[in-house]
């Protein structure tokens, strides 16, 4: 019997689909990533490896690897999309009213809009050593 459990993640939807008595654990292995995920990545967790790195810009930060992975990962995308796409745009994002979790962005009353520059290619100077897990943020960028 195909059994499914499907779960707000990340700013998405995410859904677990098993065969037999596996949904539990499956949920479970799910929740664990997420979290492992948000913990590494989210930009609204004072305590994650990105805030930690924005914080620290300008000098090596040490991450863990599953942070590293996913930076390798958005640095290529903007390789491959020659900027389109750019793990730089967390003060743009700010700007542009993105600056709070989206339940909270959901009980807000209302807009602001503050261009902010952007600095076009930013993500080229994203220093990343996989080998020794460093991360180098320049400063000025998010």
């Amino acid at each position: 019997m195909t059994e499914t459990a499907t779960r707000d993640a990340l700013g998405t939807t995410a859904t677990v689909v098993t065969e037999g008595a596996a949904l539990a654990a499956a949920t479970a292995i799910l929740r664990r990533e997420l979290d492992r995920i948000d913990r590494a990545c989210s930009r609204f967790r004072y305590d994650s490896e990105l805030a930690h790195a924005n914080t620290r810009a300008g000098e090596p930060v040490h991450v863990t690897a599953l942070f590293a992975e996913a930076l390798r990962v958005a640095l290529d995308a903007a390789e491959t999309t020659g900027g389109l796409v750019s793990p730089t745009m967390g003060a743009a994002l700010r700007a542009a009213g993105y600056d709070r979790t989206f339940e909270r962005v959901r009980t807000r009353g209302g807009w602001t809009f503050a261009p902010a520059p952007v600095e076009v290619g930013a993500w080229r100077w994203v220093r990343l050593d996989e080998e020794r897990r460093l991360v180098t943020v320049p400063v000025g960028v998010e």
